[in-house]
Parts: structure tokens; C-alpha cells; sequence
């Protein structure tokens, strides 16, 4: 590939702060626009990852002609409106988890990704995990037989730190754990 991926973030919390380190590292992705809820906290984020287009809300970043693509880092609820319009925009989109409130909701983004014709994901890393891409070639190759079943959950130690954030705040509905 020889054209960078011009990538926009919605959001500005630790996990936005973490993609734009990752992709500071890609030589095939460029961060060129970032937005927030105000514009202080939008230009302190852009001038720490040097983010040369700082918009408030996402309106501003889905009519911006100069991104290919979109991360929404913002809290679930917000999803699904963000994702829309910025996929009417014509930007592609990873949407960080919980991918939406509900399923009438994603049902919503996914028809509007297929309407628009553009790529939509929920940004779950471990669909590349090696070992998962391990998983799915030995299921391939049909070494083990036919899969019938597969019972799987994801879980993570639920610390006092963890219960301050928004995965378990009601007011949130609940956070992610509930569509997981």
C-alpha cells in the first residue's frame, strides 16, 4: 500500500490516546483530525499527537473531506449516532466496544455501512490475535473434525478501579458487559 490511511478520532479519553500511539508506529496510517465535546480538550489532544485539524463534536469530523476513516472512542451511548454520521459522511468506521446499546442499534449502523457501501467494524482486537488466527485456520484445515459448538466467554478482574469507570455505571446502562 503506498497511500496512508488518513484516520480521525471521536473521543479523547485513554482509549483514543492509546490508538493514536499505535498509529504513530504505522507507516501506513496518519492521524490528520481529532474530536471532542470542547474544543480545550480537543487542542490539548491534538497538540500532544501534533493533529493538524481539531473539530468539536462529530459533525465537524464526519463532513471533513481529508479522512478515510474514523475511530469512535466515545462512551456506547453515544455509538450509534456518531457511527451514522460519520458513515453519511463517507468515512469508513471502527467503532470501539460496546458496539451499540442494543440490537435494533447496530442493526441501524450495519444497514447504513451497506447502504453507503463502506467498512464498519467493532474495534475487538481479539478477532487478530495470533491465537485465535491459529484457532480459525486448524478449524479450516478440518483437523479437528467439524466444530458443532464453541463456548467461550471474556472476563477480566473486576478491581476497584475498574468499578470507578464507566463499565459498570448504571447511568450508562451498565456498560459493555452487557452486550458482550
Amino acid at each position: 500500500m503506498t497511500q496512508k490511511i488518513r484516520w480521525g478520532i471521536v473521543g479523547i479519553g485513554g482509549i483514543a490516546h492509546n490508538f493514536a500511539n499505535t498509529l504513530a508506529i504505522l507507516s501506513d496510517a496518519e492521524l490528520v483530525a481529532i474530536s471532542s465535546r470542547t474544543k480545550e480538550s480537543a487542542e490539548k489532544f491534538a497538540n500532544e499527537f501534533n493533529v493538524p485539524n481539531r473539530h468539536v463534536g462529530v459533525g465537524a469530523i464526519a463532513g471533513e473531506k481529508d479522512i478515510d476513516a474514523v475511530y469512535i472512542a466515545t462512551p456506547h451511548l453515544n455509538h450509534k449516532d456518531e457511527t451514522i454520521s460519520c458513515l453519511e459522511g463517507g468515512k469508513a468506521v471502527l467503532c470501539e466496544k460496546s458496539f451499540a446499546m442494543n440490537t435494533p442499534e447496530v442493526i441501524q449502523m450495519i444497514d447504513c455501512a451497506r447502504e453507503k457501501n463502506l467498512f464498519l467494524m467493532e474495534a475487538m482486537w481479539m478477532y487478530f490475535f495470533p491465537a485465535m488466527v491459529k484457532v480459525r485456520e486448524i478449524i479450516a484445515s478440518g483437523a479437528i473434525g467439524e466444530v458443532r459448538l464453541v463456548q467461550a466467554k471474556f472476563c477480566f478482574k473486576c478491581t476497584r478501579e475498574v468499578r470507578n469507570t464507566d463499565v459498570l455505571t448504571w447511568s450508562l446502562e451498565g456498560g459493555e458487559h452487557y452486550l458482550m
